[in-house]
């Protein structure tokens, strides 16, 4: 299994470089997550912490549909006390995602819409991490910039639809599960809301 494990990450990473789809690598990966202990799992994470093949680190976003796969499909209380260990470091990376504002415009909404994904899991599920205030204030800054700046202003009618879309599920996502701690952070919630009003 371990030996399955490997090839399938490999040819994730290869897939993810060439920046090509790869649903059949994705439900294996899931499949093998579903199936597998402690061990596995410790695995999976090791390798999208560690250096990629060329000396350079795992790209960011390839790093969290990893982490975001590990969310969804562990099963045993064991693998959700492991990756609740991780989670607060796996969040920052995802925050990643948001300041890349020099990618192209098809790769920024990739990644957002990544990002939504993986925060939209990570607020359902307060057995893995239990969102602080803080937390929640630096999620709501950090995505009330995508609304503003040129390239906000230059992105297709279809990808705009797709960035107000992800974000719109975030805050939801937030309004369901921590409606009592937003109302410690009102000024980084009523920004992003009005980036997102005036963005209509």
């Amino acid at each position: 299994q371990l030996l399955i494990l490997e090839n399938v990450l490999e040819a994730l990473v290869q897939a993810f470089a060439m920046e090509q789809e790869s649903p059949l690598l994705d439900a294996a990966l899931c499949s093998l997550i579903r199936n597998s202990d402690l061990e596995l799992t410790k695995t999976i994470t090791t390798y999208i912490s560690s250096v990629a093949a060329g000396g350079k680190k795992h790209d960011a976003s390839f790093i969290i549909k990893i982490f975001h796969f590990l969310m969804m499909c562990s099963n045993s209380p064991e693998q959700h006390k492991y990756i609740s260990s991780k989670c607060k470091a796996f969040l920052l990376i995802s925050m990643g995602l948001l300041r890349d504002r020099n990618c192209a415009e098809s790769r920024f909404v990739s990644n957002l819409k990544l990002f939504s994904q993986t925060m939209t899991t990570l607020i359902s599920k307060k057995e893995l991490l239990l969102l602080s205030g803080r937390e929640i204030a630096m999620v709501c800054c950090e995505m009330s910039p995508i609304f503003h700046g040129d390239k906000a202003t230059r992105i297709e009618a279809s990808q705009d639809v797709a960035i107000f879309h992800s974000a719109c599920a975030v805050v939801a996502s937030l309004i369901a599960h921590y409606p009592k701690q937003l109302y410690g952070c009102p000024s980084p919630l009523f920004s992003l809301l009005l980036a997102l009003l005036t963005h209509l």
